[in-house]
């Protein structure tokens, strides 16, 4: 569903009970034109009954039940918009696929506030798929999925009919991506750390000559906002929604299980100290500040109780935002969104284990044809006729090339999420681009620090209770302390002591003695 209440049943999340009252002001930035409780409680049911709606859905494999190759069709799940033209990008997909390698694949995309429910449940009714997408907790959730055993163990493959990729791709991925000695998944072949950024409307910065070089921390943001909000009351200063971003990045934090738990280290930090980063001045400035950003109408008042794609961006107007990117992101913003922007670098660098997970290629463990899923992801990861296909669509219909070689966009029937589909540094570049786009990313990568908490993988069998209690306590507060709409000094400490109250003491001396174990193993 768009623009959903997420999967949060039966709680009345502070964030609805501040937006509640606050609904006669809103701008209504994602789409949701008047909300009141009526409408809050008709999606939660909605949402709760979502599952079942998938019965509805063509999860058949009709043309896999033979035994032969040229029989099989994969199916394959990703997330994003399901475009107009996807089913002609399929076609011609199959094309390549059947003269390549002797099969097909069902090509599908679930919408991106629908995913994670969608494929979740899939999972859990042992819905009949061989290959998708997984990325953080709320899409896909490759990591505790892996550890449930719904992903395939890829390592087998990797000497042999996946030999190729494996040695196209940045062996840091590949780290990643294991656990336990198995390998889980294909990493997307991109930046190697995604550092976050503060993201601008091109349009405005060049109307008010604004040098977006000075400004690396929200409190930084205050004159600009200011400006905006005074000078440009049709667009919202700095739009802000409720997914887990690391709005703690700029400080070099860092998740140690995930982001929805709020324990963190500092990515410099060589004893690698576990706090709960809700306990910290820091984090006490800095939500306090968002909340002063709020009050004051700079960020947009549905922010707590929406979750917006490079959609919604189309169809709003906004100065300022945040995502994580490397070298030259700024274009596919642009591209994604529908309109220019620029952006600034505002953290350094840092190659986090939590970022070589985010955008993962799984195999189903349940899949009736590994080898034919790894010789599609194989060939995905180094085939570039293959690779630009499922990237920028058909030739001559979703794009063309200029005389340098380039990709002109000249349709927007299709459109793919880049990071979500295989190696980059295959891709043709924009005509916006630079040539040597892929040069220069191979420099970032090389430039780029490992965190010191890099490789360390946490154990946190026997504490699932504690892990489920404390992620539905940051469900319940954290998108409205995380976009400023409640105060800090008055939700900080009922979190911290809800916290408490769930085991997050606990959980953190775990962790910390697990990694105190590990830094002692390296130094061995």
């Amino acid at each position: 569903m768009k623009n959903s209440l997420r999967n949060y049943p039966n709680k009345m999340c502070i964030q609805r009970e501040e937006y509640v009252m606050k609904s006669g002001s809103c701008r209504c930035f994602c789409k949701i034109k008047k909300i009141i409780l009526p409408a809050l409680i008709s999606a939660f049911i909605v949402i709760a009954a979502f599952p079942l709606l998938l019965t509805g859905c063509d999860f058949s494999r009709n043309s896999n039940t033979g035994t032969k190759t040229d029989n099989v069709t994969l199916i394959y799940y990703t997330i994003g918009h399901p475009d107009k033209d996807l089913k002609l990008v399929n076609d011609h997909l199959n094309i390549l696929l059947m003269e390549k390698l002797g099969f097909k694949i069902d090509y599908r995309k679930i919408d991106w506030n629908d995913y994670h429910t969608t494929l979740s449940s899939l999972l859990m009714s042992g819905g009949d798929f061989d290959i998708a997408f997984a990325g953080s907790d709320e899409h896909g959730d490759f990591v505790g999925n892996a550890k449930k055993g719904y992903w395939l163990d890829l390592a087998p493959y990797l000497d042999n009919i996946g030999k190729d990729m494996y040695e196209a791709i940045h062996k840091d991925f590949w780290e990643g991506v294991t656990i336990d000695n198995h390998v889980f998944g294909v990493p997307t072949n991109k930046e190697l750390a995604v550092p976050m950024h503060f993201i601008y409307n091109k349009e405005l910065v060049d109307k008010y000559n604004i040098d977006i070089t000075k400004y690396h921390d929200f409190a930084s943001l205050e004159p600009l906002l200011a400006l905006i909000a005074e000078k440009e009351p049709d667009y919202v200063p700095l739009a802000l929604d409720m997914s887990r971003k690391n709005i703690f990045a700029p400080k070099s934090y860092e998740y140690v299980v995930s982001p929805a738990v709020p324990l963190m280290v500092n990515s410099y930090d060589e004893t690698l100290q576990v706090v709960n980063i809700y306990e910290t001045e820091h984090a006490r400035e800095l939500l306090s500040t968002l909340h002063n950003y709020f009050k004051k109408g700079y960020i947009n008042a549905d922010a707590p109780i929406c979750y917006f794609s490079s959609l919604d961006f189309m169809e709003v107007k906004a100065f300022c935002s945040t995502a994580s990117g490397g070298p030259y992101s700024a274009n596919m913003w642009s591209s994604s969104w529908g309109y220019p922007v620029v952006s600034e670098q505002v953290s350094d660098p840092i190659i986090k284990t939590e970022d070589v997970q985010s955008s993962v290629m799984v195999v189903n463990a349940a899949t009736r044809h590994p080898e034919e899923c790894v010789k599609f992801l194989n060939l995905l990861n180094t085939d570039p006729e293959t690779r630009n296909l499922i990237n920028y669509g058909v030739k001559n219909i979703h794009y063309t090339l200029t005389p340098h070689d380039q990709v002109e966009v000249i349709s927007d029937a299709y459109n793919a999420a880049t990071y979500t589909q295989g190696n980059w540094f295959i891709l043709k570049t924009l005509a916006s681009e630079p040539q040597d786009k892929w040069e220069q990313f191979k420099k970032f990568n090389d430039s780029a620090v490992k965190s010191e908490l890099f490789g360390f993988k946490p154990e946190t069998s026997g504490y699932e209770k504690e892990i489920s209690d404390i992620t539905a306590l940051m469900d319940t507060y954290g998108p409205a302390l995380s976009t400023g709409s409640v105060d800090p000094e008055v939700y900080l400490p009922r979190l911290n002591e809800d916290l408490k109250k769930a085991g997050i003491e606990e959980l953190k001396e775990e962790l910390q003695r697990q990694i105190n174990a590990w830094l002692q193993k390296k130094k061995m």
